[in-house]
C-alpha cells in the first residue's frame, strides 16, 4: 500500500498497461510524472510528460528524483535495444551490467 503522501514516477513503455497505472495514480490523487520511453511508447499519448529513450536511463531517474517521485513503476512493453548501437549516459551505465544479465 502507498502512502498518502506518495508521488509517483511513471516509466511508460508501449500498450495499455501504462495508461491504467495513471489513471489508478490520478484516482487516487497522488502527484504523477510520466515519462515516455522514446520510441516503445507513442508521442504525447500523456500530457505534460518528458520523453526520452531508455538509454537515458540516468537522465530518466534524475528528472523522477527532481519531480519528487517517492516511488517508481515501469509499466508497458519496452522493446529490447540493439545493443550494437545502444549508447547509455554515463550515469547509466551503473545499470548495464543487470540489464545485460536480464536481456539473455
Amino acid at each position: 500500500m502507498l502512502p498518502e503522501t506518495a508521488h509517483i514516477g511513471l516509466i511508460a513503455g508501449g500498450r495499455n498497461l501504462p495508461l491504467y497505472v495513471a489513471e489508478a495514480v490520478k484516482q487516487r490523487g497522488l502527484p504523477l510524472t510520466i515519462i515516455e520511453i522514446d520510441p516503445d511508447c507513442p508521442a504525447g499519448r500523456f500530457e505534460n510528460s518528458k520523453r526520452m529513450p531508455l538509454a537515458r536511463f540516468g537522465k530518466i531517474l534524475k528528472t523522477l528524483q527532481k519531480s519528487g517521485a517517492t516511488h517508481v513503476c515501469m509499466a508497458g512493453r519496452v522493446g529490447r535495444p540493439d545493443f550494437g548501437s545502444f549508447k547509455p549516459d554515463v550515469s547509466a551505465m551503473r545499470y548495464l551490467p543487470g540489464t545485460l544479465k536480464a536481456a539473455k
